[in-house]
């Protein structure tokens, strides 16, 4: 069995060599002192200097490969972790690895008393791949839709609900669109356009909140209005809707005065409807 295993992370080291290029050079530093390839691959996935994407790379060839030691490493590292920073690089290893394995620790994490770990948390199980299911879809719902949730918490996990593209989350957000926080209601109208692209059909009950959110002129930090975006969102669908939004678009690049992050809006727009 480990010789197999090992046979089959030669190739796959092989195939990543152009495009992991300074994943492959870890693992080769690693080998030089004579390990094998499945140990080089576990020193990197273990290796707090590697980074999250190379520990992450490192445990998903082993897993690939059928060994999730690497995986259960980076997990084990992020749930003993406590600096907010670093917590959030281990979650950005975990969803690097993927697969379903971290998943019952991850809900563990998502419900338990620190904020850190619930964002890490919340953030992993959008990018997991498969879909990391329904009990997660569900306790990221109940973030989006709790108060006295930190706020940081409550946008990764509207913005994971996108990713994972489940009916399942339509209701809780939808009533998110109604938060006092603009941040809330800007990735939860982010989300039910992901949800709907995901599910390849648009939702007649979805689109009217959407429409109810496009005169929000509540700006978000680092993005767009909550109204632009819901524009966005519509006009992506098409109809009636797609022709408004590259209305605007068109506005914003003859105004020579437009605030940077209304550019920002329409060439990101601009690039999507196009």
């Amino acid at each position: 069995m480990r010789a197999r295993i090992e046979k089959r992370l030669e190739k796959t080291l092989r195939r990543a060599a152009h495009r992991e290029q300074g994943l492959v050079r870890r693992v080769e530093q690693a080998r030089r002192g004579g390990a094998g390839i499945r140990r080089a691959l576990l020193h990197v996935a273990s290796d707090g200097g590697a980074g999250p994407f190379d520990r992450g790379g490192a445990a998903r060839m082993l897993r690939e490969a059928g060994d999730g030691a690497g995986v259960d490493r980076i997990v084990a590292d992020f749930l003993e972790r406590t600096e907010r920073d670093e917590v959030y690089e281990l979650a950005l290893a975990i969803e690097t690895a993927g697969g379903r394995r971290p998943v019952v620790p991850l809900l563990g994490a998502l419900q338990g008393p620190s904020v850190a770990h619930r964002r890490g948390a919340a953030r992993a199980f959008g990018w997991i791949q498969p879909h990391p299911g329904d009990r997660a879809v569900e306790a990221l719902c109940a973030l989006v839709n709790d108060p006295r949730e930190d706020p940081g918490v409550r946008e990764e996990a509207a913005e994971s609900l996108s990713y994972a593209g489940s009916g399942r989350a339509i209701p809780a957000l939808t009533a998110a669109l109604s938060d006092t926080d603009p941040r809330i209601r800007f990735w939860a109208v982010f989300a039910l356009g992901g949800v709907g692209s995901r599910l390849g059909r648009a939702d007649p009950l979805v689109t009217a909140a959407l429409e109810s959110m496009v005169n929000d002129e509540a700006a978000v930090a680092g993005f767009w209005t909550v109204g632009q975006e819901a524009l966005g969102v519509l006009g992506l669908d098409g109809g009636r809707w797609r022709e408004r939004l590259q209305g605007a678009i068109n506005r914003v690049k003859r105004d020579r005065d437009a605030l940077p992050e209304d550019r920002s809006w329409a060439e990101f727009y601009d690039s999507e409807v196009r």
